[in-house]
C-alpha cells in the first residue's frame, strides 16, 4: 500500500490520496486484499493462474515444469497496482484504466506483460533443457580447467590444508 500511496502523493494532495486509497481498498480490490494472510490477493493470483493456463499454455507449462509459482512473478504487481513494475508514464495510464474500468485491468496488464515475455521464457527453457548435456560437450575444456591451479582473489592457492581449516571454521 505504501508504494501506491507514495505514487499517488506525486500527483494529489494528502486528502485526495486518502480518499483514493479508500476507493482502492473498498471498491477496486476484493476484501482482505492487504490483510495479514492476503486472502484477496491470493484469490486474484489463483484467477490469474487459471487465465495463464488457458490463454498462455506454453508459458504455464514452462513455469510448471520448473516448479515456479506464478505468484512469485506477479504478486507484487497486484499488491502495488503495478507501481513497482511500470514506468510512471505507463503506470498513470494503467491507473486511469483501473479507476475507470475496475480490477480486470490488472489481469489484462498481467497477461499482456506475460505474453510479451513468453518468447524469451520459452527460449530460456530450451537452453535449460540442454544444460544437463552441456558438460559432455565441454569435456575437453573442463579437463583443462581441472589441470589449472585454483587461484583465489587474494592470489593464493587453495590447498587441502586451507580448505579443511576454512571448512571447519564454517561448520563449527
Amino acid at each position: 500500500m505504501g508504494m501506491i500511496a507514495a505514487t499517488l502523493l506525486l500527483f494529489c494532495s494528502e486528502d485526495d490520496v486518502f480518499w483514493m486509497m479508500a476507493v482502492v481498498m473498498e471498491d477496486l480490490l476484493p476484501s482482505s486484499y492487504f490483510s495479514s494472510n492476503l486472502w484477496g490477493a491470493q484469490a486474484d493470483q489463483a484467477v490469474l493462474g487459471s487465465l495463464v493456463t488457458s490463454l498462455l499454455p506454453g508459458l504455464a507449462s514452462v513455469l510448471a515444469s520448473h516448479n515456479i509459482e506464478l505468484s512469485l512473478i506477479s504478486l507484487h504487481w497486484f499488491l502495488t497496482l503495478f507501481s513497482s513494475a511500470l514506468h510512471i508514464k505507463i503506470l498513470v495510464r494503467v491507473w486511469d484504466l483501473l479507476f475507470h474500468e475496475g480490477s480486470t485491468v490488472m489481469f489484462r496488464m498481467s497477461l499482456g506483460m506475460l505474453k510479451l515475455a513468453e518468447d524469451d521464457v520459452l527460449a530460456v527453457d530450451e537452453v535449460l533443457l540442454q544444460l544437463p548435456h552441456r558438460p559432455q560437450q565441454l569435456l575437453p575444456q573442463l579437463h583443462q580447467l581441472l589441470l589449472q591451479p585454483l587461484d583465489l582473489p587474494t592470489g593464493g592457492r587453495l590447498n587441502q590444508f586451507k580448505y579443511s581449516k576454512v571448512s571447519q571454521t564454517c561448520l563449527f
